[in-house]
């Protein structure tokens, strides 16, 4: 009987901690999907009227640097309130990543057309390399977020590498990797100064299955490794 008791109190604890944990998750959904509304309001007015801005200034033959930045800034801050709204359907389980067969050299063109940076970039995709399973609009994502970091961390004229080939260890997967050349990040540093694009391509990885990791690349800078699932081969 006392065992008995001790594990009917066991199980109540359990349940009013995990009844706790889930109603913390869906407050911070919550919150966020409030902030992130009352944020998008703003902004889109601020973008509307910048555009407008520099249309009468082209008309007059005037080219203003300052409202091009506050244009590229606010559609930037616009894309990061959409990818943490995604993040919060995704971890409530309200949308689920629509997969479908995507080769990465498509993948990785879309985020150098997303992501215009004055830097040179080298692409290798190994000849092996398979189809990825995956939600292309949440993946792009997951590139141009790690991308924006690498470029914030190399300096002027450093190049960026894009890799993708078969997973080493496992063939239901497909390693996709973003190196630098810049300032480096250890593999025990706290990775929250790389920003919620990080925390927003895990989160998109995750939801696939996969993972992200960062860590120091060989020689100097940042390596930063995407593992998601492969598309099936057809026999």
């Amino acid at each position: 009987l006392i065992a008995l008791a001790v594990e009917r109190e066991t199980f109540i604890e359990a349940r009013a901690r995990l009844e706790a944990l889930t109603a913390s998750h869906d407050l911070k959904t919550s919150i966020l999907r409030a902030v992130s509304h009352d944020l998008t309001t703003p902004l889109t007015t601020i973008t509307l009227q910048v555009s407008a801005l520099r249309r009468k200034l082209a008309s007059l033959g005037v080219t203003s640097t300052a409202a091009e930045m506050i244009e590229e800034q606010t559609k930037r801050l616009h894309r990061r309130i959409d990818n943490l709204l995604a993040m919060a359907r995704l971890e409530s389980g309200m949308v689920r990543p629509s997969r479908e067969p995507t080769p990465a050299a498509d993948l990785f063109r879309a985020a150098r057309e997303n992501l215009p940076m004055l830097r040179p970039m080298k692409i290798q995709i190994a000849e092996e390399c398979p189809e990825l399973d995956v939600d292309p609009s949440l993946v792009l994502e997951i590139l141009v977020n790690l991308m924006e970091n690498a470029d914030r961390a190399s300096p002027p004229g450093a190049e960026i590498e894009l890799h993708a080939a078969s997973h080493p260890a496992d063939s239901t997967l497909t390693r996709v990797e973003i190196l630098d050349r810049g300032e480096g990040i250890s593999d025990s540093s706290d990775t929250a100064r790389r920003g919620l694009g990080l925390q927003i391509a895990r989160a998109f990885a995750e939801a696939h299955g996969g993972r992200v990791e960062v860590g120091a690349r060989e020689g100097g800078g940042t390596r930063a490794v995407i593992d998601l699932p492969s598309a099936p081969i057809a026999s």
